[in-house]
């Protein structure tokens, strides 16, 4: 999320470029809108899930481990899988169908926002599987119950983006392009490094497939979904009134969307934790419950 608040702030910066400031705003602003969406319908559900399910794998299988002394966890196989496949999915339908979703959105092809808009969608659509993989990782680590971990590679990852987005936007000139390419960038280190540091703990992969658990996953999610589909419905109609007022009101509609997003996220970060407790608490008592049982 603070990669794409980033973005926005340079490209208000870029007064003297080819296209107007508000222009390229508006543009970057429509396709974040657009990738949000899409992406947000099925990450959010992933990252809840991802986090019950590994908490509980873990209580259940705490002894288990492969000859490398690593963790093996179907739940975190599984989610993984499942984020790779729902990521590319992503990725194919906002490439291929980045011009219509901006007409669903209100931008035309007539719109002078549609041609930037498109390209920056289009670059956008290659970090998908990238981001749906970071989101899956963050909540295996929450199912660990570490929570400082993602946050310390994520922040070398935004770090990344920070150095990457002046000096694309900025020095080489390349405006919304750039914006787009120091963002899919920094998806990958953030990806790349979580995966890196959750093989040290569990198996990423199991070595037969049938021991992989997609169908918790897939019930789990039925009701998040609808959740995340109602908010995103929203979301979208506010961003769609605001493409067809034209490019001003479309890029003062981003500014105050990003400012709204920041501040949302800290009552994420509560949800989280609350999460988390309320897991560990119920796993507690099923197993002092079966202790009372075979004592009596």
């Amino acid at each position: 999320m603070a990669i794409t608040q980033v973005a926005p702030s340079l490209l208000l910066m870029q007064r003297q470029r080819s296209l107007p400031w508000a222009l390229e705003l508006a543009s970057a602003g429509i396709g974040v809108s657009v990738f949000n969406i899409v992406s947000k319908i099925f990450n959010i559900p992933l990252l809840s899930i991802a986090t019950s399910f590994v908490a509980e794998d873990i209580s259940k299988n705490a002894g288990k481990h492969s000859s490398s002394g690593k963790l093996e966890l179907s739940s975190v196989s599984s989610a993984l899988i499942l984020a790779a496949g729902i990521g590319t999915i992503e990725a194919l339908a906002l490439f291929l169908g980045s011009g219509l979703f901006l007409k669903l959105m209100g931008v035309s092809p007539a719109s002078p926002m549609h041609k930037p808009a498109q390209l920056f969608l289009s670059l956008r659509a290659l970090g998908a599987p990238a981001n749906v993989i970071m989101l899956a990782v963050q909540g295996i680590f929450r199912g660990f119950k570490d929570t400082k971990t993602p946050v310390f590679y994520i922040g070398l990852g935004n770090l990344s983006a920070v150095v990457l987005l002046p000096l694309l936007i900025c020095v080489f000139g390349l405006g919304i392009t750039g914006a787009a390419i120091s963002t899919v960038a920094s998806q990958y280190i953030i990806t790349i490094l979580l995966l890196q540091s959750l093989s040290k703990r569990a198996v990423l992969l199991p070595p037969r497939l049938d021991q992989l658990e997609f169908s918790g996953y897939l019930k789990s999610g039925g009701m998040l979904l609808g959740r995340t589909l109602s908010i995103l419905l929203t979301m979208t109609i506010g961003t769609s009134m605001a493409a067809r007022q034209g490019p001003t009101a479309m890029a003062a509609h981003q500014i105050c969307l990003q400012v709204w997003l920041a501040v949302s996220l800290l009552a994420d970060a509560l949800a989280v934790s609350a999460q988390i407790l309320i897991m560990s608490l119920k796993l507690r008592s099923l197993v002092e419950d079966g202790a009372a049982i075979k004592e009596d």
